[in-house]
């Protein structure tokens, strides 16, 4: 289970295979930076 903020008033649970976790965020591209 992993738990993360929400809001400023609410915390969110979610659940997941551990391994479709990891695989989605290989595919997500790398963020830019903000210079």
């Amino acid at each position: 289970k992993m738990y993360y903020g929400a809001a400023d008033t609410c915390i969110a649970m979610a659940t997941t295979n551990l391994k479709d976790l990891l695989e989605y965020i290989k595919k997500c591209p790398e963020p830019k930076a903000n210079m």
